[in-house]
């Protein structure tokens, strides 16, 4: 078993590679000391105990600091428009970002490089990670616009059903043009998505 001073001394590309097979937190432990030892990174590694929180923390810490790339920032939302070369495309997203606005009542905030947000919520997870984000968004996509949603609201079913025309993940609709689906549905999804959203989390 590694003792604590030995812990300090270990190779820090092993670290590294560590973090980058736990996938910043998301793979187990077990899991990635397999992949480190097959890519013989390091070879007869034992990983103790206490050698266990070291990573993890560190795991953490990393998640922590890629995560926080994506936050509320003072990079103007005018000049990301500006950057949407195609004609259509750039006038959707300036309709979808309107949309947004008056529905939740709150002003377009540059989140990250990409996304534009609207207010700001705290979300803490069982797994430790924690983080902000906005309470609606949206962003232009090189295939489509994208907006963002909470991954449970009031009749988010019946209303993606009436939605119209477009492709959606589990916090995302993509739409390829806003006369794809109907706004009136759009708003009904952000009004609840946000609602939602309050209710389970801290506002700020």
């Amino acid at each position: 078993m590694l003792k604590k001073g030995s812990i300090h001394r270990i190779n820090q590309n092993l670290v590294e590679q560590f973090v980058k097979f736990r996938l910043l937190a998301s793979v187990s432990f077990a899991k990635a000391s397999k992949l480190i030892l097959r890519r013989h990174i390091a070879s007869a590694v034992c990983f103790s105990f206490s050698s266990r929180f070291f990573f993890r923390n560190f795991a953490v810490q990393q998640y922590q600091m890629a995560k926080n790339k994506t936050t509320e920032n003072e990079n103007s939302v005018t000049d990301y428009l500006d950057s949407i070369t195609d004609t259509k495309r750039r006038a959707d997203s300036t309709a979808i970002i309107k949309i947004l606005e008056e529905e939740t009542g709150l002003p377009p905030k540059m989140w990250g490089p990409g996304i534009v947000g609207f207010g700001s919520y705290h979300y803490q997870y069982d797994s430790g990670h924690e983080g902000d984000a906005p309470l609606a968004g949206m962003a232009c996509r090189a295939n489509a616009i994208v907006v963002y949603f909470s991954s449970e609201f009031e009749n988010r079913e019946e209303l993606l059903r009436q939605l119209g025309k477009y492709k959606s993940s589990k916090v995302c609709v993509y739409i390829k043009k806003i006369e794809d689906i109907d706004t009136t549905v759009l708003r009904k999804m952000i009004v609840n998505s946000v609602a939602h959203v309050k209710r389970e989390y801290a506002v700020k």
